[in-house]
Formats: C-alpha cells, sequence, structure tokens
C-alpha cells in the first residue's frame, strides 16, 4: 500500500481541489494514477478507488474501525475510445481487493466484458476483513479531508504502439446491479473520472538507425580500452 500512496498523491490534490470548490461531502471513482504509459506487448495493472472528500466537516464513511464502511458496490470501466491507426488496450483480467468478495446472486452479472467495457460487482467480504467488525470496508486517509477505498485491479493488454486508450470509469452496465451503498443503508451520488493507457510509439527509422550507431561506438570505445 505504500507504493499506491505515492501514485494517489497527485489524485488526492486534484480530487481535494475539485471537491472544495463549495461543495460538500463528495464521492469519486477513480484511478492511482491519470496516466500509464506502457510499451508494446505489455500489460498494466489499472487500480480503482473510491475517493471521499469530506471538507464539509462531515464524519468519513471509510474510515477503518469505523462501523459505516463500504458495504456493496457496482461500477463499469469503459475503454472503447482510443486514438491511433491500430488497436488500443484490452481487457485482461480483474480481481477485487481481498475485503470484498463477488456480488450477491441475482443482483447483475458479477464481471462481465462487453466490447469495450468491463463491468463488475463487489461486496463486503466478512471473513477477509475482520478489522472493522463487519461495519463495511474502510480505506486510508490520503490528506486530512480525504480517505480512500481500494476497490479491484483491472489488467489490461497494453494493445499497438502508438496508440492512446481512454479509460472512464462509470456505473455498471446492469441496471439491476448493486449501488454503492455503505453498512448503514447510505446510497450517496458517486462522480466518475478517467484516465489514459499511453502505449510508447515504435521509433523512426531514422532515430533508430541513429540510436543503433551510439551503441555501436560505445561498444567499439570498450573495446578499446
Amino acid at each position: 500500500m505504500n507504493i499506491k500512496r505515492t501514485f494517489l498523491a497527485a489524485a488526492a490534490l486534484s480530487l481535494v481541489a475539485f471537491c472544495s470548490q463549495g461543495m460538500a461531502q463528495t464521492y469519486t471513482v477513480g484511478f492511482d494514477s491519470s496516466v500509464y504509459d506502457v510499451d508494446i506487448n505489455d500489460t498494466v495493472d489499472v487500480d480503482l478507488f473510491l475517493f471521499e472528500d469530506v471538507s464539509d466537516g462531515s464524519a468519513s464513511r471509510l474510515a477503518p474501525g469505523g462501523g459505516n464502511g463500504l458495504f456493496t458496490f457496482s461500477l463499469g470501466v469503459d475503454y472503447s475510445a482510443f486514438t491511433g491507426s491500430a488497436a488500443g488496450s484490452v481487457y485482461n483480467s480483474l480481481t477485487l481487493h481481498p475485503f470484498f468478495t463477488t456480488g450477491f446472486s441475482g443482483s447483475g452479472d458479477d464481471i462481465t466484458d462487453n466490447p469495450g467495457l468491463i463491468s463488475f460487482e463487489g461486496a463486503e467480504d466478512f471473513a477477509g476483513n475482520d478489522a472493522d467488525g463487519e461495519g463495511g470496508v474502510g480505506g486510508i486517509q490520503l490528506s486530512a479531508n480525504l480517505w480512500a477505498v481500494e476497490l479491484a485491479t483491472i489488467t489490461f493488454d497494453a494493445g499497438d504502439a502508438g496508440t492512446v486508450t481512454t479509460l472512464q470509469a462509470r456505473t455498471h452496465v446492469d441496471t439491476d446491479a448493486n449501488v454503492f451503498l455503505f453498512a448503514d443503508n447510505s446510497t450517496p451520488d458517486i462522480g466518475f473520472d478517467s484516465a489514459e493507457i499511453r502505449v510508447a510509439a515504435i521509433p523512426e527509422p531514422a532515430t533508430a538507425s541513429v540510436i543503433g550507431l551510439c551503441m555501436l561506438g560505445f561498444v567499439m570505445r570498450r573495446r578499446s580500452k
């Protein structure tokens, strides 16, 4: 989690700026980074969080050890929009955070991968999350007024060189899926953030030649010593 705190620092600052403009307690689903830079043929892990801003002085629902954490949720991530002349990033796999288990039977599909849209549900895992007396899942404090709980990790295949894929968090594709529900049965409004997966471009032939010549010169200098 210490590594993720580093990634979340920038997101925390932007969310505080957004949520403090005369707004009350707010919730946003966002990512651990706004931009993911990857190489062609690589995979990238994208972590999703529920951010809570309590700049209005409200008590945090997501503070660990409380009795009003996150009980169940559903959401989607649209990855259909991309720029570039070839295919963008594609869904590989999804892993819920260990404090959550799959959603309730009949409430919606636990994991659905429609073309360009992954949707999923989660519910508090009472066996795995025993730190708060089964009062919902708590998170971590990012700043004085900002808290976050990790929901899931989605792995994407990078896609073709030079492409930029937009990830847009959104509601679950199934309207019968569970909404964001806290342990006290409250269902606040949720905002949704976006991010980008940027795949490194293949160097131009001239650039590749220059790099090759530089490497050759380096090797020759080492041999001459």
